[in-house]
């Protein structure tokens, strides 16, 4: 029998490079892309809110992407530069978290829209909470350490 084996190389599908503030009602980050299409960029806005969620749950609940309510993109074609992520939390009840979420370059909106996020107990199948816990705690780490490197620069 031929044996399947799957890694998921977490580390490189973190698209964020800092998050320089949170708070209970806010979380801000940076990117910066080069030719980037914008789905990547939805992709980070999409990270960062998720980010906000799992600290707003103290890192003790999985958090995804539930849907996108609303999403408005550049004309551009190509991200390019050093763009601003800013998420704003609207409401949340229960597992669900609803966020304004918007990408920016030189104060230009590229992509701005409206975010749903949910959030599941970790388990001991598909959720691993020993290990995806505490890697989303260490990646939440460095990009906040990232930011301050950032800033010095």
């Amino acid at each position: 029998m031929e044996r399947i084996v799957l890694d998921s190389h977490l580390d490189c599908n973190v698209i964020l490079e800092a998050i320089f503030e949170i708070s209970s009602g806010t979380i801000r980050g940076y990117k910066r892309f080069e030719g980037a299409e914008s789905y990547l960029g939805i992709e980070a806005l999409a990270q960062l809110g998720a980010y906000h969620v799992r600290y707003l749950c103290d890192f003790e609940k999985h958090a995804f992407l539930l849907g996108i309510k609303r999403c408005a993109l550049s004309t551009e074609k190509r991200m390019n530069g050093p763009f601003r992520l800013a998420g704003e939390l609207l409401g949340h009840g229960g597992s669900a978290f609803s966020y304004h979420l918007l990408a920016s370059c030189a104060g230009v909106a590229a992509i701005e829209g409206e975010f749903l996020f949910g959030t599941v107990e970790y388990d001991e199948t598909h959720f691993k909470k020993d290990v995806l816990r505490e890697y989303f705690r260490k990646v939440f780490s460095r990009l906040r350490n990232a930011s301050a490197a950032l800033e010095r620069t």
